[in-house]
């Protein structure tokens, strides 16, 4: 069921570029959010029927920006709506008015519209970006999506003061690199087991929702492909930066997450030393915030990127992001194992960066922890058996696909695209901030196209000529 809500502004609202401090991944809990902005908002769009943000569109001739909502429950009220992470106020003081024409008081509105008043002359009496998150929250239930939009390439002209730049747009007479397959592997054609199998060694636990979407395990045909040897570097994206101009949507907007120690954190990570802060500045060439650098990092992985910005490289760079079954069949390496090495930890410190440095409730056999506080070099540990380095751990890596928590279930036998839509893309290999659990090849996980953190980055591939 779609439902759409109409919001007439008048006078001005500051709206601050802000994001919510949520780092993109199924939550560890299911809980309730609270009235005000949460800091780790449940991900309620892993179940099909949740509600989401389903289109933000800009209507020219009534200078207005559309928004429809998917699958809204009318026992959700009341409602609360949130841009670039800052409540909108809705009362006739803030100049924010909600009309309901087909919906009676304390039920969801039939549509919401961001415009002029019908008796405001100009654009000058709105304030609400042209680009941005828009996120609707019910209090003590949960959010919705948050939605990431663009509107500048089609024209929208509001007052408000926030840049907005085109989405993905190289500038004309930008010279793209021609493609190479210079240290990338080939990966054979072949069939291969997508997905978990319950194997001895590790277990879902106490918590399978979180990683049921990794099944039922089925076979997969992928067509041959190269796929880089290393996630791509500081180094290689600096050299895109520098020849095109390029901003990424961290630096666009002001801020990412990053981890820091957890006295500072404003989301603790449950069990370890280390919690999430959203920092003003930080970003992929300033990934602690200001006064920090990529100096002596360049051959680390790049961080702080978005799906767009990673696709902004591919296209300068002549590759692809990799569907999801193209990475799990690389990361895989040909073995059925839970990681790559074997079905346990044992010396994993060899293979993978993972957060054991950082976990307080557990302590691993010392063969397990890697010897790096945070992001190591690319290919500092042993590869897998088809010569790539950090499919497990270091960086979470984007992915081609649209998430969908029970895809599997539907996934088509030969080359597998993902789902057709969605509202987040799935990332794989886990990162040095978290656990075992994650650096599976099976394990998949949702972020949102605007996501970016401490430790999300990615690699491409290249199609195979016949």
């Amino acid at each position: 069921m779609r439902r759409s809500f109409r919001i007439y502004f008048s006078g001005l609202i500051i709206i601050l570029s802000l994001s919510l401090l949520y780092s993109c991944g199924k939550p560890l809990e299911k809980s309730p959010i609270e009235s005000t902005p949460s800091l780790t908002p449940t991900l309620m769009t892993t179940i099909s029927s949740a509600p989401s943000i389903d289109t933000v569109s800009w209507d020219a001739g009534n200078h207005t920006i559309n928004i429809s909502i998917n699958n809204w429950p009318k026992s959700w009220s009341p409602w609360k709506m949130f841009v670039d992470g800052i409540e909108i106020p809705t009362d006739e003081e803030s100049g924010v008015v909600i009309v309901r024409p087909n919906a009676p008081l304390n039920q969801p509105p039939d549509g919401l519209i961001v415009g002029t008043l019908p008796w405001a002359t100009g654009l000058d009496k709105v304030d609400f970006p042209c680009c941005g998150s828009i996120q609707f929250s019910i209090p003590n239930i949960g959010r919705t999506n948050n939605y990431n939009y663009n509107l500048l390439d089609v024209g929208c002209v509001t007052a408000s003061m926030k840049e907005c730049t085109p989405e993905i747009a190289l500038e004309e007479g930008t010279k793209q690199i021609e493609p190479s397959v210079a240290n990338m592997v080939l990966i054979p054609a072949g069939t291969f087991l997508m997905g978990r199998q319950d194997r001895k060694g590790w277990s879902p636990m106490a918590a399978p929702e979180m990683f049921d979407d990794e099944l039922p395990a089925h076979e997969v045909y992928v067509d041959a492909f190269y796929i880089d040897k290393y996630e791509v570097t500081n180094a290689q994206f600096k050299e895109f930066v520098d020849a095109t101009g390029y901003l990424t949507d961290a630096e666009n907007t002001g801020a990412s997450d990053v981890m820091v120690p957890i006295s500072q954190a404003d989301v603790p990570l449950e069990g370890s030393d280390i919690g999430w802060k959203w920092i003003r500045g930080a970003s992929w060439h300033t990934p602690e915030g200001p006064g920090s650098s990529i100096e002596g990092k360049m051959n680390h992985p790049v961080i702080h990127v978005t799906w767009d910005d990673a696709n902004a490289y591919a296209k300068w760079i002549g590759k692809r992001l990799p569907t999801e079954a193209e990475w799990e069949k690389a990361a895989r390496g040909g073995t059925q194992t839970n990681w790559f090495w074997g079905d346990t930890l044992d010396s994993s410190g060899n293979y993978a960066n993972m957060y054991g440095e950082h976990r307080l409730d557990h302590q691993y056999p010392k063969e397990v922890y890697d010897g790096f506080d945070k992001t190591a070099p690319v290919g500092s540990f042993q590869p897998n058996q088809y010569e790539l380095y950090d499919m497990a751990g270091n960086v979470f890596e984007w992915t081609a696909d649209w998430y969908q928590y029970d895809y599997f279930n539907i996934s088509p036998k030969d080359n597998p695209q993902g789902p057709a839509t969605g509202s987040h893309k799935v990332v794989k290999g886990g990162g040095w901030y978290i656990c075992e659990c994650f650096l599976r090849p099976a394990n998949r996980e949702p972020c949102e196209l605007k996501d970016r953190n401490h430790g999300l980055g990615f690699r491409l591939v290249l199609d195979a000529k016949n």
